[in-house]
């Protein structure tokens, strides 16, 4: 059902993740109606009250902004962020927003902690696609949503060239700097608080930030 009116109904849905189902083999993918429009989905969620963040880093790629005249880019920059989606998925250790979760807010201007209170996460990674005849350049920023601060920023310039060696070579190229900053955004996090019991996770951030 979800596939059929995603496109076609201005309704907001939840990635609720792969579900193991009684008397079915392979896990479902699961999505959640809220029963309110895209529009209506960030102030109503402004007045409650905000869900607990995961264990585990999270974080969520937005939809890169094709700052550009060329209708192509648009492509481009989709891909780049499908692709980057699918590198940080790799790591066991991130909570990663699924894809169609990210693209509902594809062209919405809204503030970077609302969103981030919309999609349940700490970190957000946004970003920009530009060309000239002779140049592309991507822009990507990672930012910590609980205090809207810049954590990691990097431009990306390349010749123009076949969109999927482009593709593949900067998404490779950002996967491969943004973790470890992230990595060290959490371990500098887990030095800050001092409260007396730790989770896990900030235990080991903690050891982490000891060792090196």
């Amino acid at each position: 059902m979800y596939e059929d009116v995603r496109d076609r109904l201005d309704t907001k849905f939840v990635d609720g993740g792969e579900q193991d189902l009684k008397n079915i083999a392979r896990s479902i993918q699961v999505w959640r109606w809220t029963g309110v429009t895209q529009a209506t989905a960030l102030t109503q969620t402004s007045v409650n009250a905000p869900s607990a963040l995961p264990d585990k880093p999270s974080i969520a790629v937005l939809p890169f902004d094709n700052m550009s005249s060329d209708p192509d880019q648009e492509f481009f920059a989709d891909g780049v962020v499908e692709d980057l989606i699918t590198a940080l998925s790799r790591f066991r250790w991130l909570y990663v927003v699924a894809r169609n979760s990210s693209f509902s807010f594809k062209g919405n201007k809204a503030q970077i902690s609302e969103v981030a209170k919309v999609l349940g996460v700490r970190y957000l990674v946004e970003g920009s696609v530009r060309s000239s005849p002779t140049r592309l350049r991507v822009t990507v920023q990672l930012i910590d949503a609980t205090n809207d601060s810049h954590i990691w920023a990097e431009n990306y310039d390349r010749q123009p060239g076949d969109l999927f060696d482009l593709q593949d070579e900067i998404t490779g190229s950002i996967a491969g700097v943004l973790v470890p900053a992230l990595g060290a955004a959490e371990r500098d996090r887990s030095m800050c608080g001092s409260r007396p019991e730790l989770g896990a996770w900030e235990a080991y951030q903690r050891g982490l930030a000891h060792y090196y």
